[in-house]
């Protein structure tokens, strides 16, 4: 849905405002900014999965993104 597109929003703003900047400042707003971000996404995550839903597209959005998880954390 909307709520779990703005949270990937927010982590691709953080990646455009630090994309000029040296990797160990990258790695350091990454765990200041977006840690946040992605900690709030994966518990939507789970509390939007753990609702019942008719909505195959959300359902399949959620089972990919719990899928890739570990490939999406890797920047971190």
């Amino acid at each position: 849905g909307a709520e779990g597109r703005a949270y990937i929003d927010l982590l691709f703003k953080v990646e455009k405002e630090i994309e000029d900047v040296s990797f160990e400042e990258k790695k350091q707003k990454r765990q200041e900014a977006s840690q946040p971000i992605l900690d709030a996404f994966w518990s939507w995550i789970e509390e939007t999965a753990a609702k019942h839903t008719t909505n195959e597209k959300l359902t399949q959005a959620l089972t990919y993104s719990t899928n890739q998880r570990k490939y999406l954390e890797i920047f971190m």
